[in-house]
């Protein structure tokens, strides 16, 4: 029989173990969560991954993006906005654009909910009973009104009750 000491370690050593998934598998979900034109294509692997991909897809459900990401967004946009308007300025007869602080608003809270949004799809077509609980769970108390409302809709469409 283990001492009380031994079986703590043993204990400390599986959770260490288990708390960061392999880079492959987290170079998976960040690749689904982060493309723009592939989401099916990139959705399999994830998906394939079963519960071993619920803690990040938990994670980016949850939380959003990472501050650095969201960082990454808001610099890209910036620049964009710029190089718009700097074209507006030599073609009087667009529309106006956006005010700058709106126009990065904007980009980082589709950013966030892109990424909320494709979480839960992959948790939904994991289908386990904990991966569907997680979106479950926030949609009760969505992070904003426009991601419940999808939440909900995700939920109904994947023919699902919570």
């Amino acid at each position: 029989m283990l001492s009380r000491r031994a079986t703590l370690a043993v204990g400390c050593a599986a959770l260490a173990a288990c708390a960061a998934p392999p880079p492959a598998e987290i170079g998976a979900v960040t690749e689904y969560l982060e493309c723009i034109d592939c989401a099916t294509v990139a959705l399999r692997p994830v998906v394939a991954l079963g519960d071993t991909a619920v803690p990040l897809l938990r994670r980016a459900l949850e939380r959003g993006p990472s501050p650095e990401r969201v960082a990454r967004e808001r610099a890209y946009a910036t620049d964009a906005h710029e190089r718009i308007r700097r074209y507006a300025a030599q073609h009087p007869s667009l529309p106006h654009i956006a005010v700058d602080t709106v126009f990065v608003a904007d980009a980082v809270m589709r950013l966030d909910a892109r990424i909320r949004l494709r979480a839960a799809r992959a948790l939904l077509q994991i289908g386990t009973r904990e991966a569907v609980a997680v979106v479950c769970r926030v949609s009760q108390r969505p992070p904003s009104v426009r991601i419940g409302t999808a939440l909900r809709d995700l939920i109904r469409d994947a023919g699902l009750r919570c």
